[in-house]
């Protein structure tokens, strides 16, 4: 009796780890899948399509590779023009230019950029307005 019972728990464990073997493997997947979805690798003339309120949502891919790829860091205000196209025409308080990335309900997202004196990128960040 002892031998079926360890037969029975032993093929349980098995499924058991193959299940969550296979689980991880979907789960992996579907991190994949949504990041190769919703995040889109920057590119500047797809960006600089991308200015009607209906294709934003070209912008709000990107704009997350944008920063983390750094390739603002220390460039003049005409090399992030020719890069992004022309900003927000509208100043935006205690920031040098701005690009409006995406539409939260009624409120923009904005890519903020601070110039320093040299008229370098600072400082960008993503924000929402309210």
């Amino acid at each position: 009796m002892n031998r079926h019972k360890t037969l029975f728990y032993g093929n349980a464990r098995r499924r058991f780890l193959l299940a969550a073997a296979l689980l991880s493997v979907l789960s992996c997947g579907g991190v994949f899948w949504y990041q190769q979805t919703y995040y889109w690798q920057f590119d500047s003339t797809r960006w600089k399509s991308a200015n009607d309120t209906n294709r934003l949502w070209i912008k709000s891919r990107m704009v997350n590779d944008l920063v983390n790829s750094k390739q603002l860091d220390g460039k003049t205000r005409s090399q992030v023009v020719s890069l992004l196209g022309p900003p927000y025409p509208q100043e935006v308080s205690g920031w040098s230019m701005a690009y409006i990335v995406d539409v939260d309900i009624i409120d923009p997202v904005m890519l903020l950029i601070r110039l320093d004196e040299r008229n370098r990128v600072q400082k960008y960040e993503v924000r929402s307005f309210p």
